[in-house]
């Protein structure tokens, strides 16, 4: 019984040391939450956990090392002495032993822990030293400019009910932008230093000045999406498949080869479609080919294209307009018969105006004149573009 006693009480203690190890030293709490509480960083050399932003908001704590050393900078004695100096220190909203961050007014002695003074009305601003203040002396948002100065009902990032509350954060550049203190925090984790702005305006600069003002945390790296591992490769997947009706070859439509007549062309136009070139009959050089559904809507576009410019040149020839460009001139046999049946109606009008002009020659040429030669046809032809009072006969003789 004694022995079995023992082992129990082994047991206990090892799992009681775990449990220490899982929770932070500094807030006493375990959860893991690097949106809300910063990474949780482990040294289990030194059976440590602690959560960044309790490092970074703690009044007794500073960066003395490098990067590399301890917790980012943070020494491991520093972070025990700070432990130490906390456990003296009882939290104003738990009332609990512990409590490592406090307000920076220097006539005000409240002290939490930092997940207690998230809840309770505390701002933490992550800028120069890292100073907090009590809900008394926190910073605050001036009120809505507007015609309706109350908030709306919802958030405009997780659409959930806005309470009255002290943790709700509203845009300074839109003015119409309302969000839960939380959301605006997991917005700026995930979108990072580059991609945070407001949800609705899409400012940026004025909105960061703010939030940080207001206790928001903005790490300084890229977006989250932007670091997933293969976060793109989908965008990199070639289309590798033979769409022929009838496939040749032996190993499968999804076979490639690197050259020859089992090599995958995709199409031109779409690159959804794919075929080897022994299986739409290409050449076995052949780089270029088109799916049957691009072909068919590429040649309907072309066909309704060649139709238009057929009729406007059709139009611009028959009323004798300039010549169109070469690129969009008619095929020469239509050009050719449109040129004879022009030259040919023009033909004819010469001929019955030739007429005419005789005619009227013949009719208004005067007794005394004193040459009685006829009037050439010529004269007679040009007759029309004389004086009224001059006779063909009398602008020859002079």
């Amino acid at each position: 019984m004694k022995k079995k006693a023992r082992r129990l009480g082994r047991h206990k203690a090892v799992t009681s040391s775990k449990m220490l190890v899982q929770c932070c030293v500094l807030c006493r709490r375990c959860e893991d939450d690097p949106a809300l509480f910063g990474d949780k960083f482990t040294l289990r050399e030194d059976n440590i956990s602690v959560h960044y932003f309790c490092l970074l908001t703690s009044c007794g704590v500073y960066q003395r090392g490098k990067d590399s050393e301890g917790v980012l900078g943070f020494l491991v004695d520093d972070i025990k002495r700070e432990v130490r100096r906390s456990a003296q220190l009882t939290c104003c909203a738990c009332k609990k032993k512990g409590a490592c961050v406090g307000c920076n007014v220097k006539s005000c002695r409240k002290t939490v822990h930092f997940p207690c003074g998230r809840n309770s009305g505390f701002v933490s601003q992550f800028t120069q030293n890292f100073p907090s203040y009590c809900p008394n002396h926190s910073p605050s948002q001036s009120a809505c400019v507007s015609s309706n100065p109350s908030p709306p009902q919802s958030c405009s990032v997780c659409l959930d009910a806005i309470d009255g509350d002290r943790q709700v954060l509203k845009c300074p550049s839109c003015r119409a932008g309302w969000f839960h203190r939380d959301c605006v925090q997991r917005q700026a984790h995930s979108a990072g230093l580059f991609f945070f702005r407001c949800a609705l305006c899409n400012n940026k600069d004025e909105y960061q000045r703010e939030m940080l003002r207001m206790g928001i945390y903005i790490p300084e790296r890229d977006a989250s999406w932007e670091l997933e591992a293969n976060a793109y490769a989908d965008l990199l997947e070639v289309y590798m498949h033979c769409d022929a009706c009838a496939c040749f070859c032996t190993n499968g439509r999804a076979h490639s080869a690197k050259t020859g007549w089992f090599t995958v062309i995709r199409c031109l136009l779409c690159g959804s479609r794919g075929t080897h070139r022994k299986c739409s009959g290409l050449k076995v050089d052949a780089a270029d080919w088109t799916c049957s559904e691009c072909a068919k809507s590429t040649d309907r576009k072309a066909a309704s294209h060649r139709s238009t410019i057929f009729l406007r040149d059709l139009l611009l020839l028959a009323t004798g307009s300039p010549t169109p460009p070469a690129s969009r001139r008619l095929p020469p046999f239509i050009s050719s018969g449109l040129t004879a049946d022009t030259t040919r109606k023009r033909r004819t009008k010469r001929g019955r105006s030739r007429a005419s002009s005789r005619r009227a020659s013949s009719r208004r040429t005067p007794s005394s004149c004193p040459s009685s030669r006829p009037t050439s046809p010529a004269v007679g032809h040009h007759a029309h573009l004389l004086p009224g009072n001059v006779a063909p006969s009398q602008f020859l003789n002079n």
